[in-house]
């Protein structure tokens, strides 16, 4: 096997400035120095391509109410199908990626899962953009159950939970890749420091006929079928793929959306009500240097656009909580005892001490701990990404996961507490 990582181009003579990456459900930390460098390497082409007026959240609402109902409308459609023949995002063509005898890419996942799938994400673009298959490593995942003595370690975390990401191990492809030595190991690096190939928000892909400067044209996925969009930015492209390329197994997705349906929360139900997603990540977070927000900062968020939310009237929202750490939701009843507060937490796990979500622990965990877990997580995941309006933090990869499975909006529907306080401005850095 060829194991040679390749080399990233640098851009111009600019010296990044130290990204510290953390392997967990993870963010990527940088400070000003480095967000300064970032902006100044976004493509000039496709610089504040995406800018808006300063918005704020209840503006949003009054003047894209309706739209956005019908938009989430749609995605409920769409992740929640009646039909699972007639799904608008389907599934990749792997094989139809690679020419005979060409390379194989190994694009590794590692990490916790949203953590682990923006790479594969990032990966299976730049597999495309070369005209190569790939397949996904789990040699250095953290989520699959330590060996036992005498055992080789598991690799089913992508199999066990979600339809096939690249080609199967076994694909004929892959075997002769492997025994004939057409393989490459890609590190993440290879398309996380090149913005272009991270696809970032700035970078503008022309998939028009149209004579758009010539770096607009490079990284153009033509296979993809996009050609009569015109042109679009490279969180279009994320946000589109995303969906194409992660589809929960059957079993765990009719059992996410019915949970979702009996928590009566629109649009899974259509006539249910309309809601806000809270999204409290602990854990080890507060070992990567993070502070908290306390639970005030997520209420007095809700309260700056909650009379827009209701149109005046003076009813109490209600609100899904999303958290590795149980133990917030009596502190949130306790706070707000007329709000319809709901959350997958076992009734029991509220009342005890909890250390949040720790990566390190899950090789510890058995078959049935991971089960329940990811299947928590599952139903989490699509109630925020169907919110009205999502608060938490930025520094999770969860957000951002969150963020390209929900429909377009405008960024004040997407409400991150740590944006000015540790001074990032998520709105105008790529992050995932």
């Amino acid at each position: 096997m060829n194991l040679s990582a390749g080399r990233m181009s640098l851009i111009g003579s600019l010296a990044i400035a130290v990204v510290v990456f953390v392997f967990c459900e993870n963010f990527v930390t940088i400070d000003k120095t480095i967000s300064s460098s970032m902006d100044r390497i976004v493509t000039p082409t496709a610089r504040n391509l995406r800018k808006l007026p300063d918005r704020t959240t209840q503006q949003v609402f009054s003047e894209r109410g309706e739209e956005m109902i019908k938009q989430l409308n749609d995605t409920a459609k769409s992740l929640c199908p009646d039909d699972i023949f007639q799904d608008d995002y389907p599934l990749p063509d792997y094989e139809s990626w690679c020419e005979p005898n060409s390379t194989l890419n190994i694009i590794p996942f590692f990490g916790g899962m949203t953590n682990g799938l923006k790479f594969v994400l990032l990966g299976a673009l730049m597999s495309l953009d070369e005209g190569r298959c790939f397949i996904v490593s789990e040699e250095m995942a953290h989520l699959n159950r330590a060996a036992k003595p005498g055992e080789k370690k598991k690799e089913n975390f992508i199999g066990n939970f979600f339809d096939g990401i690249g080609l199967s191990h076994d694909h004929p492809f892959v075997l002769a890749a492997f025994k004939e030595e057409r393989t490459h190991v890609r590190p993440w690096k290879e398309y996380w420091m090149d913005l272009r190939k991270r696809r970032n928000v700035n970078e503008l892909f022309d998939y028009s006929i149209q004579n758009k400067p010539k770096l607009a044209r490079e990284n153009v996925i033509h296979s993809l079928g996009y050609d009569t969009k015109g042109s679009m930015d490279g969180h279009a492209l994320k946000r589109d793929f995303l969906r194409r390329m992660w589809h929960l197994k059957p079993e765990y997705r009719e059992e996410t959306c019915q949970t979702l349906r009996q928590h009566n929360l629109f649009p899974f139900n259509p006539q249910g009500e309309h809601y806000i997603g809270f999204s409290v990540r602990r854990g080890d977070k507060g070992t990567e240097g993070f502070v908290f927000p306390p639970m005030q900062d997520y209420l007095d968020a809700t309260h700056s656009f909650l009379p827009a939310f209701h149109k005046g009237e003076s009813i109490s929202p209600t609100v899904f909580v999303a958290t590795d750490d149980c133990t917030v939701l009596p502190e949130l009843r306790k706070l707000r005892q007329h709000w319809r507060i709901i959350s997958q937490c076992p009734e029991e796990s509220e009342k005890k001490e909890s250390d949040g979500f720790v990566i390190k622990d899950i090789v510890k965990w058995d078959d049935q701990q991971r089960e329940d877990h990811f299947r928590k997580f599952f139903v989490e995941l699509y109630a925020l990404a169907l919110s009205r309006v999502y608060v938490g933090v930025g520094y999770t990869n969860v957000a951002w996961f969150a963020y390209f499975l929900r429909p377009e909006f405008e960024k004040p529907t997407f409400i991150l507490l740590d944006d000015q306080k540790k001074g990032w401005d998520y709105n105008n850095i790529d992050y995932y």
